[in-house]
């Protein structure tokens, strides 16, 4: 037999083995799967969020499924047995989903925002400076539009602050109780004659056609959110849940939320 008919067997036997070897590994060693993660999201930091989910998706192969609801609507749901891998709700409502076991204890903080009044694109805007100023404008509107506060933290806001000034009737007397996250849309589509005001975090008032902010609440009665991301109780995928989490506490995505009107913590 020739040298080189004899080196060429070598060489056969030596891929054989090679790509023998190479498959056993690949059997043995399977690729990771992508997860589906189901994420609850309330509504003020959606904007943010799904941008963080679709860079996360991109990068990991996972994929992010949102649910965005108010605070309170997202409690709701969890209690009656709705899965979730992350949580992003407002400090008061984590905090009673942790009381509940719905959640994992020991939330990552993202952002925080305060609250503002809100009147249409056509309309004066009026002095909120200060709560004499502010009582006066509630008084003399002829609509007051805020979220369900039952379910937002926004609407329980407004209900506090009107007791506290005085008007908590004429206030109720002239109410439009909306749903949850559509109290500046309503605002922007209304017609009615006079002055119409609407309560709504900060962040949602910027920028949204036929709305206009009048200001931000007089700091006697501000009570700003703290936006919270923490783990569901029961996670399908721990470790993609919770890189998911460390996506959203990320310097990108502090970035996002300051883009949108938050600040940070």
């Amino acid at each position: 037999m020739s040298p080189c008919h004899s080196l060429l067997m070598i060489i056969g036997r030596t891929l054989v083995v090679t790509a023998f070897a190479s498959s056993t590994l690949s059997v043995a060693i399977p690729t990771a799967q992508a997860a589906e993660l189901q994420a609850e999201v309330t509504i003020s930091i959606r904007e943010a969020v799904a941008e963080m989910a679709t860079a996360f998706e991109k990068r990991t192969g996972h994929k992010v499924m949102t649910t965005v609801a108010a605070p309170g609507e997202i409690v709701a749901a969890l209690q009656a047995g709705r899965q979730a891998d992350v949580v992003v709700v407002t400090n008061g409502a984590l905090a009673e989903l942790e009381d509940r076991g719905l959640v994992r204890r020991g939330g990552v903080p993202l952002a925080s925002a305060g609250f503002g009044l809100a009147t249409r694109s056509c309309d004066d805007v009026p002095d909120i400076s200060t709560p004499e100023a502010l009582r006066a404008v509630l008084l003399v509107a002829s609509k007051v539009i805020y979220n369900d506060p039952n379910v937002t933290p926004s609407g329980q806001l407004l209900l506090r602050i009107a007791e506290r000034l005085g008007v908590a009737d004429q206030v109720k007397a002239k109410s439009q109780v909306v749903a949850s996250g559509t109290n500046v849309s309503t605002l922007a589509k209304d017609t009615s004659p006079g002055i119409v005001i609407a309560l709504s975090v900060l962040t949602q008032i910027a920028g949204h056609p036929g709305a206009k902010l009048v200001g931000p609440l007089p700091k006697e009665l501000q009570a700003p959110v703290t936006v919270f991301a923490a783990l569901g109780a029961h996670p399908q995928d721990e470790a993609a849940a919770q890189a998911f989490l460390q996506e959203l506490a990320s310097t990108e995505a502090k970035k996002a939320y300051v883009a949108i009107g938050f600040e940070l913590e």
